[in-house]
């Protein structure tokens, strides 16, 4: 792949917006949506470049038996 494909590829790959909904215990958290990652990972008391949410994001499986991630608010709860 040619450096300017790739690079078109990433520039893509951050301009895409995506929510963070946060559940702790099946309760949506205060100021979810999250617009971006740090902020998430702030408000759970995680370093800002964390990569919990990435790996467990919409995945169903709680993190610490407290916290869902989510990309879209889940009408369920």
């Amino acid at each position: 792949m040619s450096h300017r494909l790739f690079s078109l590829k990433m520039r893509r790959a951050t301009q895409t917006k995506r929510e963070i909904w946060i559940y702790e215990n099946d309760i949506l958290l205060e100021n979810s949506p999250f617009t971006k990652k740090i902020y998430a990972n702030k408000r759970i008391g995680l370093p800002p470049h964390s990569r919990v949410i990435p790996n467990y994001i919409d995945t169903n499986k709680k993190w610490k038996n407290r916290y869902l991630f989510k990309s879209k608010k889940d009408l369920l709860f």
